[in-house]
């Protein structure tokens, strides 16, 4: 059994994310996905009883036949807990589906004619435009509940290898302008693959909010777009300096958290001491 999402194979990773595209209940979705991590299948018998309960047949991949009971299948299904988060609203409890996956495990993916190659582990070879790109897809994808948003995230992150590859991006250079055009080469990409593309960036995401705790600690929810949200931030770290708006661009997107991420904390230990000198 994995013990988290970085363990899971990339075909479970597949039929996770078929699952999360579906409305189910959370046993239901941890049976599914419990039967394809382990390979194990539901034998089309009716159930027996045994010592007074109902015991179902589950056949393995080596083909042994077992009966257990939905007691013993529900002490195994919580071994899934880590793909979700539990929180509690006004006595409440509700279970969401948190991806915390961080490592690439879709692999280059056929796109049409062309074979198509995803960013790093940990986007740690994501340019700051890049990202920019793909967090205003992302958004207007949860907001706008339009599937062209996820095309055009895949279109970001996934692209054709570069005639001379660098030794940390296979994929060719990042160009804002080829994302809507390539989206539409992308509505041909399976459904499974699209989603765990969107459980990949969405992991990576909550890793560098964890990791760069300064720099997501700023107000949200605000009514400006996030796009021009963005671009405020590019303007600031070019320090209003619009012939520097490229270079911060072109800049990797973990250099720019940190700068940020220190920019914020000297921020706040300011604000602490211009409150504790009033």
């Amino acid at each position: 059994m994995p013990g988290s999402w970085n363990e899971l194979t990339p075909d479970a990773l597949l039929r996770v994310a078929q699952l999360a595209g579906d409305e189910r209940s959370v046993a239901d979705f941890k049976l599914k996905a419990l039967l394809k991590i382990t390979g194990l299948r539901l034998v089309e018998r009716n159930p027996v009883v045994v010592d007074g309960e109902l015991h179902y047949y589950l056949r393995t991949p080596g083909k042994n036949v077992y009966l257990v009971t939905v007691d013993e299948i529900n002490d195994v299904i919580d071994y899934l807990d880590f793909m979700f988060d539990y929180e509690e609203k006004k006595g409440q409890v509700t279970c969401v589906l948190s991806s915390k996956l961080t490592k690439n495990l879709i692999g280059a993916v056929r796109v049409g004619d062309e074979i198509w190659h995803g960013p790093a582990d940990g986007l740690s070879n994501l340019k700051t435009g890049e990202y920019i790109r793909a967090e205003t897809c992302l958004h207007h994808f949860n907001t706008r509940k339009n599937i062209n948003y996820l095309f055009m995230l895949f279109a970001t992150l996934w692209r054709p290898a570069a005639e001379k590859p660098i030794s940390t991006d296979i994929r060719e250079p990042f160009d804002d302008g080829l994302v809507e055009d390539r989206a539409m080469k992308v509505k041909k990409v399976p459904h499974d693959v699209l989603l765990a593309s969107l459980l990949f960036f969405s992991g990576c995401r909550k890793m560098l909010s964890e990791k760069f705790e300064h720099a997501s600690s700023g107000k949200k929810g605000g009514k400006e777009d996030v796009f021009m949200s963005f671009m405020r931030m590019v303007n600031g770290l070019a320090n209003n300096d619009v012939t520097k708006h490229e270079a911060v661009r072109q800049s990797y997107l973990m250099e720019m958290m940190v700068t940020i991420d220190e920019m914020a904390r000297q921020a706040e230990e300011m604000e602490k001491k211009l409150k504790k000198n009033k």
